[in-house]
């Protein structure tokens, strides 16, 4: 072999290390990637498994038109409750049409708790921590009444999209 057939198999050498280094580097860097992929989606489910915000009732005041929902924390674990939250309504209002709402925090408030046989009134504008087993009062205003004797459809949204929905009759 000749000196110029050394460096040549020296340069495809030192290509083929630098071509598998890069592809090494992009195989390792796929990996890490999907790992913290697959480490937020874990987080994300242990979340959404733990969310047991159940609305346990609905009852509309016509003469106030105020719509109170009751929401019961199910959970093991204490959350704040309040702010990031949305509640979405979906009725029927007294000319017919439908009407598809989402209020955000301050466009509802927590107006009560209930804690076994004992209720707390609440100031507007609060969050408050929401125990396990506790029962929370909230009332917003639909922006047109409803008709009476027609379905509503109330769902809860958390921060993170968590949901927990709810049907009743207007009642």
């Amino acid at each position: 072999m000749g000196f110029g057939t050394i460096i040549a198999n020296s340069i495809v050498v030192i290509m083929a290390s630098i071509i598998i280094g890069i592809f090494a580097f992009v195989f390792i860097s796929m990996i890490t990637t999907i790992n913290a992929s697959v480490s937020e989606a874990t987080k994300q489910l242990e979340y959404t498994a733990s969310f047991n915000l159940l609305i346990s009732g609905v009852i509309y005041n016509e003469t106030t038109n105020s719509l109170y929902i009751n929401i019961t924390n199910k959970g093991a674990k204490s959350i704040v409750f309040g702010i990031g939250y949305e509640i979405l309504i979906d009725y029927t209002d007294t000319q017919g049409n439908r009407n598809i709402e989402l209020k955000t925090f301050g466009q509802w408030t927590l107006s009560a708790v209930y804690v076994g046989d004992r209720v707390s009134r609440i100031g507007s504008g609060l969050s408050i921590e929401f125990i396990p087993g506790t029962t929370v009062e909230v009332k917003l205003n639909p922006s047109r009444p409803m008709m009476l004797n027609s379905t509503i459809i109330v769902v809860l949204i958390s921060p993170s999209g968590c949901s927990s929905e709810y049907i009743a009759e207007v009642r």
